[in-house]
Formats: structure tokens, sequence, C-alpha cells
């Protein structure tokens, strides 16, 4: 098991710790943080803060701050309420240590993050959650006395002395955007992936460069797990933004685009189209994730012009912006759908416009098709051809805050044995690249955490 999926099970014990005195507003609060609906806690907080007030203001705060890039501030938080709190809280105060770890992870300080593992043992003793959960926190401590030992990932300056502008090369073999970076003073493509949690490199460029290899493990790849090799690049070099000691994943097995593919039977045709799409990774060079992209305060794709732009000053705008926040380190996006409220995991590697997961289809009342609608539809997944039933509905109405459209190429699923996202407790589905490239522009600020569409 990869050691961000048994961090993310760290959050077992949802925030019940409800003080007697809660207002409405601030029971609001906690409910948002029980279903771990992070953009409406966002947004909640920001309308009605000055009604909120103690243990559900710092939760609150905690939250907001981890899952909008701002790690430091998080810790700094989550240790007012431990100290305030922790006591009577009883086994609940093992969410707040394990948030306080993720966070420690984030900025990279392990020998912290290792002193957490030990306060989490004696927890889980004391409040005996069993051997298996003492463990995994002994497992943890010693992940982070290894990473402690590796170099930390940094880079000059967040946003550039001079803006940034690269040619977007498109590629009709991974249908993305590509542009020019330098890796290991080796001169590649690359793509940025919101899709993707880490960095991933093809086996044979990552030999030619010189990676160096650290250790095997799996990572989770469409709800698959995926034999890799983690490595380590020295630099990176976007424009005149370098970035050090950057780790990358160089998967063992092939790998997948999280393309939707309706192929039909597994006819010829059809075995040669699924195999070109397992060496996916052969025909591109450099797939950057969020871990990367979350440390550039701006950037913008500018698709009249086919130009990426990372300008030397970020922008300061509130209006007609999208909120976004990274959990688990996904990007999730709030619009609206037929005027429903949709959160969405945005993922500019799909050459999607939505997937709509069955919980969101069975919930909304919005969509009512007849039976004799549905179509088997064959989604090619890591794991071969997944079958399963859904609706394509060619004129779904869609509402970005500055973008107003129809969906043409929507896939509903309304099979829940066979739902490829309904792992995922934050979001309603999925928005593809497609979706991105309906505005003229959009730009990324992971500064103050939004997209703005143009």
């Amino acid at each position: 098991m990869s050691m961000k999926k048994i961090i993310f099970t760290l959050c077992i014990f949802c925030s019940s710790f409800l003080l007697c005195q809660s207002n409405l507003t601030e029971q609001t609060v906690l409910k948002f943080i029980s279903e771990r609906r992070w953009i409406e806690l966002r947004e909640y907080y920001d309308k009605n803060k000055n009604n909120i007030t103690g243990y559900e203001n710092l939760a609150a705060e905690a939250y907001i701050y981890t899952y909008t890039n701002q790690p430091a501030k998080a810790i700094d938080v989550t240790n007012q309420i431990i100290t305030e709190f922790g006591e009577s809280m009883g086994p609940n105060c093992i969410e707040w240590y394990g948030l306080n770890l993720n966070n420690y992870i984030e900025i990279q300080n392990y020998k912290k993050a290792s002193e957490i593992c030990d306060i989490l043992f004696h927890l889980a003793d004391k409040f005996e959650l069993g051997d298996e959960m003492k463990s995994v926190f002994l497992y943890l401590k010693d992940e982070m006395n290894t990473f402690d030992l590796q170099p930390k990932t940094y880079l000059t300056n967040s946003h550039p002395e001079q803006d940034i502008l690269l040619d977007l090369i498109a590629d009709p073999k991974t249908e993305g955007l590509n542009f020019e970076v330098i890796c290991n003073e080796t001169e590649l493509k690359a793509i940025f992936d919101t899709g993707a949690t880490e960095c991933f490199i093809n086996q044979q460029l990552a030999n030619s460069m010189g990676v160096k290899y650290a250790s095997h493990d799996t990572i989770l790849v469409n709800n698959k797990e995926l034999k890799a090799k983690k490595g380590m690049m020295d630099s990176l070099k976007i424009g005149h933004i370098t970035i050090y000691n950057i780790p990358v994943w160089v998967p063992v097995d092939s790998i997948v685009s999280y393309s939707f593919l309706n192929v039909p039977d597994l006819n010829e045709n059809s075995k040669e189209k699924f195999e070109n799409a397992t060496h996916f990774m052969d025909s591109l060079g450099l797939i950057l994730g969020i871990s990367i992209m979350k440390m550039i305060d701006e950037f913008q794709f500018d698709f009249n012009q086919n130009k990426l732009l990372i300008p030397s000053k970020s922008s300061h705008i509130t209006e007609n912006i999208n909120l976004i926040t990274i959990a688990d380190n996904q990007l999730l996006l709030k619009c609206k759908l037929e005027s429903t409220d949709f959160i969405g995991w945005l993922d500019t590697g799909s050459n999607q416009d939505f997937y709509i997961n069955y919980r969101y289809y069975e919930q909304n009342d919005k969509f009512s098709f007849h039976e004799d609608q549905k179509e088997k539809f064959n989604m090619l997944m890591l794991q071969g051809i997944k079958q399963s039933w859904v609706f394509k509905p060619q004129n779904i109405h869609v509402e970005f805050n500055h973008l107003d459209f129809f969906s043409s190429q929507s896939i509903i699923n309304t099979d829940a044995e066979n739902d490829i996202i309904i792992a995922n407790q934050h979001c309603d589905g999925m928005l593809g690249d497609i979706i991105i490239r309906k505005s003229d522009k959009i730009t990324f600020n992971f500064r103050d955490m939004w997209i703005k569409f143009n």
C-alpha cells in the first residue's frame, strides 16, 4: 500500500466533537466537514465567519488551509485545536494529529512528521484501536525517516521575474497540449495534468536522463494499483523557473490515458486500439501533476494563441472566478449542471466533457431518461475493458461563473457497481479537458486557489 493511501485512511473519525452551545451556523460548518464537502465549506465560511467561534471556527480554518494549499497555516491552527480541546475529544483527536501529519509531509518536515507518528501510535494503543492501526503508524514512521534522508523539492521563486510565454503543441497521440521543458539538461515535451497527483515519465526517457531510483511502490491510477519505480530528477526548467529534486514515478506496468474510449466488441481492430492506448506513456515525455503545479502561483492557457503564460505577477481578482480545493491531491471545482450544483474532479488529461457518477445521477431528478435510452459503454481502464450502462446526452446545460454552454460529450453512469469514481467521496464526477478548451483562456491560480474562464 502506498503512503498516500495510508495517510488518507487516517481521517477515519468525522468531526463529531460538537459543543453543546453551537449555533445553527456552526453546526452547518461541522456538517460540511463530516461530509468532506470542502468547496462548500470554503464558500460558507467566507460568508458567515463572523458568526462562527470556538472549536467550529478553528476546525473550519484548519481544513480550509489544508485543502487550499496553505499547510503551514493549517499546522498552526491544528496545534491550537489540539492544545485547547485535545483531552476532551477522546479518540477524535487522532483526526487532528493525522491532519497535522499530512501537512508536515506537505512542507517536507519529515522529522516532525516522524514525531507525530509516535504520538499516533501511543493514541492508537490508548484507545485500543488494534494492532493493525498501530502497525500503520510504525510503517509511516519508517517512511518519514527514509524521506528525511532524501533531498527536498524546492524552487527559487513561485513566480518568475519576467513573464514566461511558451508554445502549446497539440499532440494527437496523447490528445493533450504539450510544451517544451528541460529535465536534467534534456529537452522534452511535458503536459500539465490536473488528473495526476504526482509526476510521471516513461522508463526509456528516465533511464536516458539518469533518473535516480529510490524505491519500488504501488500507486493508484484510475482506481487501479500500478507498479512503479520512484525516482528523482535533479532539475526541471519551465522557461526560467527552475524546480530542483523532483520526485517522479516511472511506471513498470503500462499506463493508460484517462480517456474514456467507447470500444465495441473486442475484435482485432479494438484489440489494436487497446494495445496502443496501454502504451500511452511511451508517446509522452513528462506528466506534471498537481504536486508540481501547486508550487507555481499562477499560469494561463491561451487557446486562441496556443500559448502557456506564467506571469511575473499574480492576479488579484475576486469576481467571475471559480473557487478550487485540492483534496487528496485532486483538484475540485464547482459548477452547475442543469442549474444543480456539481463538484467535479478537474482532469486536464481526459478527452471528455463530463463523466457524471452514479450517485449524482441517482440523487438528481434533472436527469430523467427512459430505460430504453441506456446503452452499454466500454471504458478502457488499466485492468482492461470495463463495461457499464450509461446515457450519453448531447445537450446538458453547464454554467461556470463566466462560461455558459451546452455539453456535447457527457457520460452519465447509471451503473453503481461499475462507477469508476465511486471510490471518490469528494466529488460528483469528472470534468475533462474538452470543458477547459471551450473557453478562450483559462487561468489557474494556486496562491489564492481559483480558476477563471474567459
